[in-house]
């Protein structure tokens, strides 16, 4: 601050700082500049002595400070409600760090409707004292989560079957429920994830596949993948052959009645015999 006197009219001004009635020559000057809150004083001296002392008061505001903000947030654009606190004075709200005009005051502050998350400046004022720098404040735009990508994993399963493994690229802060429009299946593990393990039983049937993408703004398009489940065999025929052949006996053959993509596989519980070929 600067503090100016006059008067003392045939003589030399001197500000004696804050000492009452002092006597001291180093300041002569009719202003001083102060950072202390204080009273000062100033006398008028010549040839003939000191003259009546007079004074000014002074109190030097410190500059206030931003102490506190609130982000604020929405699914979808439009506006988004803001806040801010401080030690003293008056908060403005600006759209850049520097420069700019200001767009409102106050503790709150409410934006124009804005499609992407935005960031906004405050400071505060007070007796022409100014914080600095000013204060980002973020105004956070959310969007519903995009549709998945492709289903990956097995179409063509078997009845009967474990460890099928389903999944999804994965976006983080999303959230993926999984659900099966046929019968016999079970998730195992990694419901609510972007990657699933299923168990078909052996009376699975074919259906979709759906994955929902959802997060805090609710639910995205879905994903399907149609599948086919691959059924057990049926039980073979009647086993056709010889069923009392003598020991040393070669070229007994036993068959079923074949069933195309079927591999068979036989065992006897005896002894003593050769599967030489089939």
């Amino acid at each position: 601050a600067v503090l100016s006197a006059s008067g003392g009219s045939g003589g030399t001004i001197y500000w004696q700082g804050t000492t009452s009635n002092g006597t001291s020559t180093a300041t002569p000057s009719n202003s001083q500049t102060v950072s202390v809150s204080g009273t000062y004083y100033f006398r008028a001296y010549n040839s003939c002595g000191w003259g009546t002392q007079g004074s000014a008061s002074v109190t030097i505001a410190g500059s206030p400070s931003i102490t506190g903000t609130t982000p604020g947030s929405r699914c979808g654009s439009g506006s988004v409600n803001l806040g801010a606190t401080a030690s003293a004075g008056t908060i403005n709200w600006y759209s850049a760090s520097t420069g700019g005009s200001i767009l409102g005051t106050g503790n709150t502050f409410i934006t124009p409707s804005i499609t992407v998350t935005t960031v906004y400046y405050v400071d505060a004022t007070l007796s022409n004292c100014t914080s600095t720098p000013r204060t980002p404040v973020t105004a956070t735009i959310n969007n519903l989560p995009v549709q998945p990508g492709v289903i990956t994993g097995p179409t063509l399963p078997c009845q009967n079957s474990s460890g099928n493994n389903y999944y999804v690229s994965n976006v983080s802060g999303v959230t993926y429920t999984w659900s099966y429009s046929g019968s016999g299946h079970t998730i195992t593990s990694g419901q609510g994830t972007n990657s699933i393990m299923v168990n078909y039983s052996s009376a699975a049937t074919s259906g979709t596949w759906t994955v929902t993408p959802s997060n805090s703004c609710g639910n995205g398009p879905v994903r399907t993948q149609a599948i086919s489940i691959n059924s057990l065999p049926l039980q073979p025929g009647l086993i056709t052959g010889t069923t009392t052949p003598c020991q040393s006996s070669s070229g007994n053959n036993y068959f079923v009645t074949n069933v195309s993509g079927i591999t068979y596989t036989w065992n006897y519980n005896g002894s003593g015999h050769t599967i030489t070929s089939g």
